[in-house]
């Protein structure tokens, strides 16, 4: 995969967070807005940067997950990755 797109990260939402977030409120006017708002917990933000982690390949540290991050945030700081690669 050459490029993180916002359907790779709802896809990973839904497997992660499952019905605590609210993944369909995720459109272009939901990118800028925290994933705690989202309804993303603790949890299921954990489990998220271990399976992009897992199957990207990635390096994303423990912190991730404790950091007030944006949708936006996230599939940049992917991509980043993805490229250095």
């Amino acid at each position: 995969m050459s490029t993180f797109t916002f359907e790779d990260l709802t896809t990973v939402m839904r497997r992660c967070a499952g019905d605590s977030a609210d993944v369909d409120r995720l459109k272009d006017d939901a990118l800028d807005v925290s994933f705690a708002e989202l309804g993303l917990d603790s949890l299921a933000a954990i489990e998220m940067a271990t399976v992009l982690e897992r199957e990207f390949g990635l390096v994303l540290g423990d912190d991730v997950a404790a950091q007030d991050l944006t949708p936006r945030d996230l599939i940049d700081l992917v991509n980043q990755q993805l490229a250095a690669a």
